[in-house]
């Protein structure tokens, strides 16, 4: 049987649960269909078209447009008549929103997975902290975070790159001198060492917790990468356990001169090491580690139930991470308790000043300094 299209009207009316809608057709009334959701009464006493089968109400429409559908999720369908002009709001809407929401430095709000009302607050705000953008508002592609882009040739390039035009390196270096030289000025004793420069890449932080597989110690307020001062601790201390005591902490904890600038469980140090942080804009670089065995050393067993060889043929998995590259940094001691005689005490050959700028020279800091990562030199 085929369709009856009639003249009608549309009565919308409100409930308890909401606004539902009614036709006339010559007098009588019957309901509406359920996939069919009124918002609001703007549509009371429209005239409209019907189309009937069998009685059943098929299609409504008012002003030569269907009205909107629900889908089988409960979503609106638009009609025909309104998907080009939709589109074009939405279209209009992205470039708007892209032209306010897109830093120079590839960093897009668009991009995130935020709330809806903090993506709304942050437009048309250009973020140069690089941590918060990195870490904190991670952008995606898909359902995947972007960490790295590689072109055609294989270069690596970051997402996301740090802009760090707008902080002062000079007033920053300075006003950490005269933090420290406050501190000199009350009575502590203290030892710098000065414009100490990257050999080639830096690698701290590289465990840390982190959206990406890998992470980079950067200020939380500025931004910046910086070396923790327990990281330079860490590393002076481990290097003299190995040149001074043959790689035996028990040694080292049972000599007056090391228990009194580290510390032990009964004891503390009397050295503090601070953070060390860059005294010009940090380069970051991007780089890749691709481990060839995967399979092998997570133990991986072939269909014979026989574990994975090491092999060519295994698939590699690369990982990427951010390096530092080509900047100097200072490193300050403070002497705890106003004792300047524990800058004089010698442990092997040296003080501690001494063996901390071999630490750094030889010795390397932070992650992957079996393969050349984390050294520095003094310039000379």
């Amino acid at each position: 049987m085929k369709a009856i299209s009639e003249k009608g009207r549309i009565i919308v009316q409100e409930s308890k649960k909401g606004f539902f809608g009614q036709i006339e057709i010559a007098g009588k009334k019957m309901p509406i269909p359920s996939f069919y959701e009124f918002k609001d009464d703007s549509l009371n006493s429209k005239e409209c078209v019907v189309e009937r089968e069998q009685g059943q109400i098929k299609k409504i429409t008012v002003d030569g447009n269907e009205l909107p559908r629900k889908d089988k999720k409960g979503q609106f369908t638009p009609s025909k008549g309104d998907i080009q002009a939709k589109k074009d709001y939405r279209q209009q809407d992205q470039r708007s929103s892209d032209q306010h929401s897109t830093n120079q430095n590839g960093w897009s709000i668009n991009n995130t997975r935020l709330p809806k009302n903090t993506r709304d607050a942050l437009k048309g705000l250009d973020i140069d902290n690089f941590s918060l953008n990195l870490n904190k508002s991670a952008q995606f592609i898909g359902d995947k975070f972007v960490f790295f882009k590689t072109d055609r040739r294989g270069n690596i390039t970051l997402n996301v790159k740090p802009d760090y035009s707008k902080i002062p390196f000079g007033d920053f270096s300075e006003r950490e001198r005269i933090r420290i030289n406050n501190l000199n000025l009350a009575g502590f004793e203290k030892k710098e060492l000065k414009n100490i420069k990257t050999d080639w890449r830096l690698v701290v932080g590289l465990g840390g917790g982190s959206v990406y597989e890998t992470s980079m110690a950067l200020h939380h307020i500025y931004g910046i990468p910086y070396i923790p001062g327990s990281a330079v601790k860490g590393v002076t201390r481990s290097w003299i356990i190995a040149e001074v005591f043959n790689n035996s902490e028990e040694d080292a904890l049972n000599n007056p001169s090391f228990i009194k600038i580290f510390g032990n469980q009964k004891h503390k140090g009397k050295v503090i090491f601070t953070d060390a942080f860059p005294i010009q804009a940090p380069e970051i670089k991007p780089d890749v580690m691709n481990p060839h065995f995967g399979d092998y050393y997570s133990g991986k067993k072939d269909k014979n139930n026989n574990l994975i060889p090491p092999a060519d043929y295994l698939n590699t998995g690369p990982i990427f991470f951010l390096t530092v590259e080509n900047t100097s940094f200072n490193f300050y001691l403070i002497a705890k308790n106003k004792d300047k005689s524990v800058f004089n005490i010698e442990i092997g050959d040296f003080t501690i000043m001494k063996w901390l700028k071999k630490a750094l020279l030889e010795h390397g800091i932070g992650a992957k300094t079996a393969v050349g990562y984390g050294y520095f030199n003094d310039g000379s």
